[in-house]
């Protein structure tokens, strides 16, 4: 968690074997602002998005978290 910001970033590796996005690294950055499952994450470029869409799920490589690491 950003103690500033109070933004909390979850990460979550890839497991071998596994499929779907349970194999693939990646990342789930929380909305501050969430009302409920709808908009409970941000997706790479800082939209409010549903839970379990695969828009919640930030790739590291991901063009959008990348630009945004840097702000």
């Amino acid at each position: 968690m950003n103690p500033e910001t109070g933004q909390k970033i979850k990460y979550h590796p890839g497991k071998t074997g596994a499929t779907g996005w349970e194999a693939i690294d990646h990342y789930h950055a929380h909305n501050l602002n969430a009302t409920g499952k709808v908009d409970h994450y941000l997706n790479s470029n800082g939209e409010p998005v549903p839970k379990g869409s695969n828009a919640s799920h930030i790739k590291p490589d991901d063009e959008g978290y990348k630009a945004n690491k840097k702000n």
